[in-house]
């Protein structure tokens, strides 16, 4: 016959996995029981519709931490039913079951965490429902023991907790009054440290996002006192969708895009949890927020949000708050919009590519690396009918000198979001040309060499294309500027694709390698890349009067490799080979010399 069995709890193990893998630092017991005491007295008030606002005291003797509230109580049944239960919660509804949206704690298992900084939890309580009052008392191995109090006692728990060895940190005033403070500050019932019979308030009446008294300067100076660091300006931040409310704090100093910064996320005036990545958008990194909630669901660790629908909407919801907060001072005040563009403009570049309306009220507050210097977004839009752009920062690295010998502007559009950016501008504004530059308009801005210059220049061309074929390039003379570059290596897509299909099979195993042997035997004498000489620099003026074969090749395959170099490709086999022994004959030849 068939026969059920129940499932059994290894409670020390449930501990471990509380202290070591759910919950982020025993810290926690005190959230744990700050919000079990908020919602006892939440459970008062809808039962006693009458009832003074409720209120939570804290003492610490010697080694004992007592937390009491005047809550709903416990009767005997819903101890053993909710305490000795893991996963039971006495804040369900009796008939539906769920728990109500007053209520902070959801999980049933807040109280185990005690266990992280004690080895034994005394609770006595009594529920506003019976006349008796009862002393629980459990134990990390899973047993507890209850007994009914003789003689009256005030409605509501108390929970004592004495010091186990390690957790001494837990049971000092200054930093039990802090931990209360971090936690507690923010919620609306108040909460009293005693210490030596005398009580004194530790957290806020009202908190900031409730508080419509408080000055610009009050809010900043609340910033400052919880994060410890200046703050640029705040902004108001709100989304109805998951009754959100709160101050995002624009940081005063540059951020990178993958810094996860310190929050304060409330659940129900209750802190959660200092990271705040999955409630704001990716691009917000350069705020740091102060939020409070009161629908969106918790994860069992307490420590973030789960990903649902909701959290999505508010995440943009949230984002909204913040561009239109940035959209505003671009009309209002554009210094200080200069001021959080010039800190922050990773952030607002992934912004401006991502809106057309917004594209226009941040490209000109940006700033744009160029072969002219550093250019705002305004002059490049006002100054110029042809904006010419690189999609690399080492080609533009390479080629930027020509252009800037040229008086041309260039623009490096190599870095995160700028090609975007740029091209954004040619379509959004018709007045202005966007270009990629490629390998013609390189070749463009050089001039042509007379016929007495290319029979001047014959020699030296003809050895550069003999030694230059085993690298799949070609070798040209022109006159460009600076006349300090003695060469430039280009390419255009065709020969770079070629370029790296030898690059991979030199570093790929034998079997991918005879793969790609058919891609190579595609492209084979049909990508060339070029070499071109400047015929105005110096040592190549002394080169085209070379009549020594050996030397001029070496020094044609020694500029090679330099040009290469120069535009920051790596070099292949064959041309590491070239750099090696380039260099051993100058050695040789400085000692033979």
């Amino acid at each position: 016959m068939e026969k059920d069995y129940r499932f059994k709890v290894n409670l020390g193990g449930m501990i471990d996995i509380l202290s070591n893998h759910l919950y982020s630092s025993p810290d926690v017991f005190v959230r744990e029981l700050l919000q079990n005491a908020v919602d006892a007295i939440n459970a008062r008030k809808k039962s006693e519709n009458f009832w003074p606002d409720g209120k939570i005291t804290i003492s610490l003797i010697e080694d004992t931490i007592i937390f009491e509230d005047n809550g709903i109580g416990l009767t005997e049944e819903e101890i053993h039913k909710f305490v000795a239960i893991i996963g039971e919660s006495s804040k369900k509804d009796l008939i539906s079951g769920k728990i109500e949206d007053d209520y902070i704690g959801k999980f049933g298992i807040g109280l185990l965490s005690c266990f992280m900084i004690s080895d034994e939890i005394n609770l006595v309580t009594r529920s506003i429902n019976e006349e008796s009052g009862y002393h629980w008392t459990g134990k990390p191995d899973g047993t507890y023991s209850i007994k009914r109090i003789a003689g009256e006692i005030g409605y509501g728990t108390i929970i004592y907790l004495r010091g186990k060895k390690g957790s001494e940190v837990y049971y000092n005033d200054e930093n039990l009054v802090q931990l209360i403070r971090y936690y507690g500050l923010a919620l609306p019932i108040p909460i009293f440290f005693n210490k030596n019979g005398s009580e004194r308030r530790i957290n806020e009446s009202t908190f900031i996002w409730d508080d419509r008294s408080l000055s610009k300067n009050d809010v900043l100076a609340m910033g400052k006192e919880i994060f410890n660091e200046e703050f640029i300006d705040y902004i108001p931040m709100e989304s109805k969708s998951a009754q959100v409310k709160g101050i995002a704090y624009i940081v005063s100093r540059k951020v990178g895009i993958k810094a996860k910064n310190s929050h304060r996320i409330y659940l129900k005036s209750m802190l959660l949890t200092e990271k705040g990545d999955n409630l704001l958008p990716e691009w917000a990194f350069f705020v740091k927020c102060i939020i409070n909630t009161n629908l969106l669901r918790p994860t069992a660790s307490r420590e973030t949000f789960y990903e649902d629908d909701l959290l999505d909407k508010t995440r943009d919801e949230l984002g909204e708050c913040i561009i239109h907060y940035l959209s505003n001072i671009a009309v209002t005040d554009t210094e200080k919009l200069s001021q959080i563009v010039s800190i922050h403009d990773l952030a607002i570049k992934s912004l401006a590519v991502e809106n057309d309306n917004l594209h226009k009220v941040f490209f000109d507050y940006l700033l744009f690396q160029t072969s002219q210097g550093t250019k705002s977004g305004y002059e490049l839009r006002t100054q110029y009918k042809i904006l010419q752009y690189t999609n690399s920062v080492d080609k533009f690295k390479q080629i930027s000198p020509i252009f800037t010998a040229q008086d041309k502007l260039l623009i490096n559009g190599g870095y995160v979001y700028i090609a975007e950016l740029i091209e954004m501008l040619g379509y959004l504004h018709e007045e202005v040309k966007v270009e990629l530059v490629n390998t013609d308009d390189v070749v463009e801005i050089m001039e042509d060499l007379t016929y007495e210059e290319e029979e001047f220049s014959y020699g030296l061309l003809k050895i550069a294309n003999i030694v230059l074929n085993k690298f799949n390039c070609q070798a040209s003379i022109k006159h460009f500027k600076p006349k300090e570059m003695p060469t430039l290596y280009t390419m255009d897509t065709h020969a770079m694709f070629y370029r790296d299909l030898i690059e991979n099979k030199e570093k790929s195993r034998s079997s991918f390698g005879d793969i790609l042997d058919g891609f190579i035997d595609e492209y084979e004498g049909s990508s060339y890349s070029n070499l071109c000489f400047n015929f105005d620099n110096p040592l190549i003026q002394k080169l085209m009067t070379l009549t020594e074969e050996v030397a001029l090749k070496n020094a044609v395959e020694l500029l090679y490799v330099q040009s290469l170099l120069m535009g920051h490709f790596p070099l292949r086999y064959n041309e590491m080979r070239v750099l090696n022994n380039g260099i051993i004959s100058l050695i040789e030849w400085g000692i033979n010399k």
